[in-house]
């Protein structure tokens, strides 16, 4: 993060005709680098209690009914959700459908029968049965994001609500926290967030490996989402409270990666 440091002290602290940009440097939130292909990577907690940061963006196909199939046949590669022993994508046949146990395969009575029961960290309190698919928030029809335990903490209850957008241009889009991502994570979303940026969603070839989006997480939250409208609707409000796209403006210019 070698530019981010080329630009002062100005950077901590951005002000546009009254519209305020503080960013504490002095304790940011630290990412791991994964293997030799990333670096280490960081968010930005503002004083409010959002966080802001430049992530890319990872297809995550979590939730959706043809997620996961047997012989690798859903939207995603299988590997993505983990393997014996350590199923973490998908519920299992164990008590707690936990990740020891043999994958479940959906019923006729499921949105996708003979496909795995797909998971995601948030789930449907009308449902409560972790056997059921539509306990789980659907990937293809809902954005959402998924972010590591150092940036957000998930609750199976309520997720925080997220605006993000593309460097590149284009309206803010809106969405809630919805599933977990691995710790040296740093951008993931739903197959329905990634079409309305724009990016090409499929699971196993779309998403992007740059930064270039830039995610905003509010303290503010919402329960389980019955539509995409309904996420819409909570996350813009939460935007606009935060002072939407001026601010988000101004905050951008921290995170922007320098003139080339």
């Amino acid at each position: 993060m070698i530019w981010l440091a080329a630009l002062g002290v100005a950077a901590n602290r951005l002000a546009v005709a009254g519209i305020d940009c503080s960013i504490d440097r002095n304790s940011p939130i630290v990412i791991p680098a994964h293997a030799k292909v990333d670096a280490r990577k960081q968010a930005y907690r503002l004083p409010d209690g959002s966080i802001l940061f430049l992530g890319s963006f990872t297809i995550d196909a979590d939730g959706a009914p043809n997620a996961y199939g047997p012989d690798n046949r859903g939207l995603d590669d299988i590997a993505n959700a983990g393997s014996p022993g350590n199923w973490y994508g998908l519920a299992t046949d164990a008590q707690d459908c936990g990740p020891t146990g043999t994958p479940l395969h959906q019923s006729t009575n499921d949105p996708a029968p003979g496909f795995y029961v797909s998971t995601t960290s948030m789930t449907n309190p009308a449902v409560q049965d972790c056997r059921k698919q539509r306990n789980y928030v659907d990937s293809t029809s809902i954005p959402y994001v998924a972010l590591p335990k150092a940036i957000a903490k998930l609750d199976k209850n309520r997720g925080n609500l997220v605006v993000i957008e593309r460097l590149s241009g284009g309206s803010p889009e809106f969405a809630v926290l919805a599933d977990g991502a691995p710790s040296y994570g740093f951008g993931e979303g739903s197959i329905e967030l990634a079409t309305r940026l724009g990016l090409n969603s499929d699971p196993r070839r779309g998403g992007t490996s740059q930064r270039e989006i830039v995610f905003l997480e509010f303290t503010d939250r919402m329960g389980f989402p019955a539509s995409a409208d309904e996420v819409r609707s909570n996350s813009s409000a939460a935007f606009a409270k935060w002072a939407g796209e001026a601010r988000l403006k101004v905050c951008r210019q921290v995170l922007s990666p320098p003139p080339r």
